[in-house]
Formats: structure tokens, C-alpha cells, sequence
């Protein structure tokens, strides 16, 4: 009888298949967007690397997609995964920026918009929807602005109403684009993250930037990357009237944010 349960154990055991994403030193790499191709099914690895390939749902023939801002794209057949997969660095050249002796004034480039009513609630995930949900949070939530100039961008500003989570994450990028939204050319070598302390109170949340941007059009959005907290925890985020964009990383798909909505942020830069 104990060994029927252990044989039980293991092979319950086995059905949860875990994979780490490392770089070609061995090193874990945080927040990995992973999908599989040609769904809507995906989801992000934890701060280690770590995550659970059962969780989506994908048969063997499925291809997935791996992708990071600092590292070149892998796609894999479900049925070859192992327990490791190493991604290659990118090799991401930066545009070269020019100086002048005189400083120009910082200002902003982008507003927060107009105030609205609509508060964006976005609550810790259950267990079964940890392993159930199908969207994940592999969605950046942004826009694109136009520069009429090279622009410096020096600051990222976000409002938050409330953060109950016991562990909250935020990542910031900022691409390159055109008037057509289909290029996404890497403005930075490594992501910009953002921990939300816990906090009922408002807060403002700024990050210095130092990012050259050529003339034309750059993309710039949030992703949350980690939630962690009990089942009547949330993040608040009021909407703004600026509309802005959700863009899929799997397939770069883009779509509206409903209502003409924004998520609350800005950007400062000097041209």
C-alpha cells in the first residue's frame, strides 16, 4: 500500500512540469513573457526564472514563444522543453545621441490626461486562476508619442490609488516605433522595474530616465510582471482620458484600450 502511494505521489508529481529560463552563463532571467504561438494563452516567469509549462495548457506540437527586452526571441516546440531554456543577449545597438553645450529645458512630452471615474482594480491571482487563465498579464498597457525632435527622455511619472498586494512589480519599456506601430526597436538595455509598496493612501511613482530617443515615434507602456497577495487584495489604478494602447508581446498585436482610456502615467525629456 505504500508504495502504491508513492508511486501515486510521484507521478502526480510529475504532472507539473517546472522550467527555468537561464542566460548562456546560467543565470536566471526575471520576468520572461511566454506564450503559445497563435493563441491568447501565455504568461510571465517569476524574479528566478521559474515557471510551470502545464499551466499553458498547450499540446506538444504548440510552438512557445520566449521573449525579453534584453535577450533575442526563442521559439520552441512544446515537446523539446526540457527543464532549462537558455536565451541568447540581444545585441541592441542604442542610436547614437549628439550633445550640445547648452542644456534645453526639461518638459514634458506626455500628460497624464484628463481625470476619469473609472478605476482599473486588478486583484492577486487565485490559485486555480494561476493555472487556469489563459491572458495572464503579458499585456503592456501604453502609447505611442510622436517627437518632433532627438529627445532625452529623463523621467517616468505614475500615479497609483491603492496597493493592497503583498508583492507588487511593475516594468517599464520604452521602444522605438513608426507612424504604422509595427516597428519595436529596444530604447534601453534593461527593463525598468518598479516595486509597489503596500499603501491605501495615493502614490506617485517616479523614475529617472536616461534614454536618447531619434525624432519620430517612440512606444513607451507598463507591464505587470508579479501579484502576489490574499483574495480580497488589489492594485487601483484610476483611468485617465488619454487613450492609450494594450499591445500583445507574443504576436505584437495591438488594440485600443476601450472608451478612449489611458493608464496614468507621464514623461518628461529635454530636445
Amino acid at each position: 500500500m505504500k508504495f502504491f502511494l508513492f508511486l501515486c505521489c510521484c507521478s502526480l508529481s510529475g504532472f507539473a512540469q517546472k522550467v527555468v529560463v537561464q542566460d548562456s552563463q546560467g543565470r536566471p532571467i526575471e520576468y520572461v513573457n511566454i506564450g503559445v504561438k497563435g493563441t491568447s494563452k501565455g504568461l510571465i516567469s517569476d524574479e528566478q526564472g521559474g515557471f510551470s509549462l502545464d499551466t499553458l495548457h498547450a499540446k506538444d506540437t504548440d510552438s512557445i514563444y520566449f521573449g525579453h527586452l534584453s535577450y533575442k526571441h526563442k521559439v520552441l516546440v512544446k515537446k523539446d522543453i526540457t527543464d532549462k531554456v537558455v536565451l541568447e543577449a540581444a545585441e541592441i545597438v542604442l542610436p547614437e545621441a549628439t550633445f550640445t553645450a547648452k542644456q534645453p529645458k526639461e518638459r514634458t512630452r506626455k500628460g497624464k490626461g484628463l481625470p476619469t471615474i473609472v478605476t482599473m482594480s486588478i486583484p492577486a491571482p487565485s490559485e486555480e486562476e494561476t493555472t487556469e487563465d489563459e491572458e495572464g498579464n503579458k499585456e503592456e498597457l501604453g502609447d505611442f508619442i510622436s517627437l518632433h525632435k532627438d529627445t532625452f527622455l529623463t523621467k517616468f511619472e505614475m500615479n497609483i490609488v491603492a496597493n493592497t498586494l503583498d508583492r507588487c512589480v511593475l516594468r517599464v519599456v520604452v521602444y522605438q516605433s513608426n507612424k504604422e506601430h509595427t516597428l519595436f526597436k529596444p530604447l534601453i538595455e534593461r527593463p525598468i522595474y518598479i516595486e509597489v509598496p503596500i499603501s491605501r493612501k495615493r502614490q506617485i511613482f517616479t523614475k529617472e530616465l536616461s534614454v536618447f530617443v531619434p525624432k519620430g515615434v517612440v512606444w513607451v507602456a507598463v507591464q505587470i510582471v508579479e501579484l502576489k497577495g490574499s483574495k480580497d487584495s488589489d492594485l487601483k489604478i484610476r483611468c485617465r482620458a488619454n487613450g492609450g494602447w494594450m499591445r500583445t508581446t507574443i504576436d505584437n498585436d495591438l488594440e485600443k484600450i476601450p472608451l478612449g482610456l489611458g493608464i496614468p502615467f507621464s514623461i518628461k525629456g529635454r530636445q
